[in-house]
């Protein structure tokens, strides 16, 4: 997982963010189960996704295209759901 989590970080510059359960988890020490992601609005969005899937062998499908909201499924060592959201807005 953590792996996967680096690789998020360098295709977007650093610029992807742990946002809502996932981080009270992190900060209690609790197994993660699903990881929610905002990271930068773009047009290819979808194509640094699926390149990110395709590295790390995870399902990956989108749930809102025109909201750039995707899920991707890791299966091993564990099951673990990734949201990743477009951030909306300026800030």
């Amino acid at each position: 997982m953590e792996q996967t989590l680096k690789l998020f970080l360098k295709v977007f510059n650093k610029d992807a963010y742990i946002v809502g359960g996932a981080l009270r988890d992190i900060l209690l020490k609790r197994p993660l189960n699903d990881i929610d992601l905002a990271v930068p609005r773009s047009a290819d969005l979808e194509k640094k996704l699926k390149s990110i899937a395709k590295k790390k062998s995870l399902a990956f499908f989108p749930l809102d295209k025109k909201e750039q909201t995707y899920r991707m499924i890791l299966k091993k060592p564990f099951i673990v759901q990734i949201d990743i959201s477009a951030i909306k807005g300026k800030n």
